[in-house]
């Protein structure tokens, strides 16, 4: 089902990729978020920031789900290659990072 989000509709090429790298910082709150939009001249309510920020952040995690599961290290890397392909930066660096986290904690649990 596709989704319609103001945020999507309002902003331009540049601040839309701009912004979803925003969105996805976890160090960043939707307070935080929204002078950013004012300050381009967007008018986007706090309840729309928050929801596309809620779908970007399901869509990653739908995709990190579904590389991960039962993948070893080497298949995980070969699905990462080819998945960042199609994605934009701010995805990409949340990818990586879950990467990163992943393979730190299957190292862990195969010591245990």
């Amino acid at each position: 089902m596709a989704h319609h989000f103001k945020v999507n509709d309002d902003l331009g090429g540049r601040d839309r990729e701009a912004f979803r790298e925003l969105l996805l910082d976890p160090g960043v709150t939707i307070d935080q978020a929204m002078p950013w939009l004012r300050e381009r001249g967007y008018r986007i309510s706090r309840t729309a920031v928050g929801n596309s920020r809620k779908h970007l952040q399901q869509e990653l995690d739908a995709v990190m789900r579904k590389m991960v599961r039962g993948a070893t290290a080497a298949q995980l890397g070969e699905k990462l290659s080819r998945q960042v392909g199609n994605m934009n930066r701010s995805e990409r660096v949340a990818l990586a990072a879950f990467a990163g986290f992943w393979a730190t904690l299957r190292g862990a649990t195969q010591t245990m």
